[in-house]
């Protein structure tokens, strides 16, 4: 087991796979600034355009273990905005294991504000 988990294309968890929007760049940042921002548990940390990146921290209901979180939100080739995040647990794998949920959560806030088009 592993203290980290990200989204990918392929990935086998349906939930963890990575985000393609019909909506403008701009748009699908401003959707994950306000997911990072007022889902609770979550909080905006750092925000880096240039690098198309926002930071974040989840803190775990249960045992308060925190996890660092990344979203990457780029143009993809076919003109959709994708969307990519991983999450990496600060306190190890027992804590990892009690807050793995972070990942599917952000996202599940991302897609309420979009419509993925994939």
């Amino acid at each position: 087991m592993s203290s980290h988990a990200a989204t990918h294309r392929d990935h086998p968890d349906p939930r963890l796979r990575t985000r393609y929007y019909a909506a403008p760049l701009e748009r699908v940042w401003e959707a994950a600034r306000e997911a990072l921002r007022e889902t609770p548990g979550f909080a905006l940390t750092a925000e880096a355009p240039e690098a198309g990146e926002l930071r974040g921290v989840h803190t775990a209901r249960l045992m308060r273990g925190k996890d660092d979180l990344v979203v990457s939100i780029l143009e993809s080739e076919t003109g959709e905005t994708e969307l990519d995040a991983r999450v990496e647990a600060r306190g190890g794998l027992f804590v990892f294991a009690k807050s793995a949920g972070a990942l599917p959560l952000l996202l599940g806030e991302i897609d309420r504000r979009l419509t993925p088009s994939t």
